[in-house]
């Protein structure tokens, strides 16, 4: 009779502290998740800041005049008599 009531308390305590240790862990692990969220949140609005700042200081948009001045197909040679590129 003894042996079981030692394996019953044994059982309980077990059960008992895994529950326990799940509590502990769940609350440890949402304090840190909550921690890490909020350094990765502020990292990606940096992040964003910084290609937005980039994207208004950048002379070369598209919005002024393009900076190759080949891009269009232009033949320096065209009204010469001998074309060596035709």
């Amino acid at each position: 009779m003894n042996n079981s009531k030692l394996i019953i308390a044994v059982v309980v305590a077990l059960v008992i502290g895994g529950a326990a240790g799940f509590y502990y862990g769940a609350a440890k692990g949402k304090s840190q998740g909550l921690e890490e969220g909020k350094k990765a949140g502020l990292a990606e609005a940096a992040e964003n800041a910084k290609k937005e700042a980039a994207e208004a200081v950048n002379p070369f948009s598209g919005t002024q005049a393009p900076v190759n001045p080949f891009a269009e197909k232009t033949n320096p040679l065209e009204k010469v008599r001998t074309n060596p590129f035709e």
